[in-house]
């Protein structure tokens, strides 16, 4: 017998599920894929990633010094994004969720692929 304790058995295989993720994201699609037959599959949450302008209306200098865990520092942010050069405010940060934990295309605990095998007793 196989161990799997402190895993979760997942049934082999890929699954399309659409859910409804409110009225600013609406319908949205995640796939669910188990790994190969056997193979444990590392735990993993979705991606949660952000930024924001340090300073106010008038640009005035906010000195961000250091920044840890998901946060990192953005430098010479622009006011309406972060990836247009034009109208640079005076700084920011990020926020990524990737930089401290594994991050997937769907939310998993561990987990082993197997095959069910139900038989009904007489």
């Amino acid at each position: 017998m196989p161990d799997f304790q402190g895993l979760f058995l997942r049934g082999l295989g890929n699954q399309v599920h659409s859910q409804n993720n409110g009225s600013t994201i609406g319908n949205t699609a995640t796939t669910h894929a188990s790994a190969a037959l056997g193979q444990v599959q590392g735990d993993g949450i979705r991606r949660i990633n952000g930024w924001f302008q340090a300073g106010g209306a008038s640009r005035s200098a906010v000195e961000i010094g250091a920044a840890s865990g998901v946060f990192g520092i953005l430098d010479d942010v622009n006011v309406a994004s972060p990836s247009d050069n034009a109208g640079r405010g005076s700084g920011g940060a990020t926020i990524d969720s990737s930089r401290v934990t594994p991050t997937a295309n769907e939310i998993r605990p561990a987990n082993t692929a197997v095959r069910y095998l139900v038989r009904a007793l007489k």
